[in-house]
């Protein structure tokens, strides 16, 4: 498969609407190519990380979106789409040639959550919603970072983040 065509599943939520203001959010806020028919999303991601695992972390995403309300059967909400969109651009932007595999997560209020853990560093990336995340980004010296901004507010700074991994 190539890297312009990293993926192409079923989204089964998903409706025309939906699709049109998705395909909007990701061309406008990350420059990705994104095509679209109805209950169908084709993502491709240009310039997509060189790691072996890249296509493993997007299927998980994408799978999250197969949680349905009450998936954990104390009342948790789906997982919102927006969220897995934005964790996918978001790997996408911020993975180096280098880094390990994340774990995955939905949140219990129907976020998504990416984490890393090596000897050198911890990083947690909570997407809230669309717009917002939640990070925390720790190093066994006791040197210990959070912050809540805009997704796309500080890119550098997760970037350097996740350096430090290595």
């Amino acid at each position: 498969m190539s890297p312009d065509t990293l993926t192409e599943r079923h989204l089964s939520s998903a409706t025309i609407s939906e699709s049109e203001l998705l395909s909007d959010w990701i061309e406008s806020f990350c420059q990705q190519k994104v095509t679209y028919t109805l209950g169908t999303f084709k993502i491709s991601v240009n310039d997509a990380p060189p790691v072996r695992w890249f296509q493993t972390a997007i299927n998980k995403l994408i799978d999250l979106n197969d949680l349905k309300d009450n998936w954990d059967s104390e009342g948790a909400p789906s997982i919102d789409i927006d969220c897995i969109l934005a964790a996918i651009v978001l790997l996408a932007q911020i993975t180096q040639d280098n880094t390990p595999e994340p774990y995955i997560f939905p949140t219990l209020q129907g976020g998504v959550q990416i984490e890393w853990s090596t000897k050198k560093a911890e990083i947690e990336i909570e997407i809230i919603n669309k717009n917002t995340i939640l990070v925390l980004f720790d190093k066994p010296n006791g040197e210990e970072l959070d912050w809540e901004e805009e997704i796309y507010d500080n890119i550098p700074r997760l970037v350097n983040c996740v350096k430090q991994l290595i």
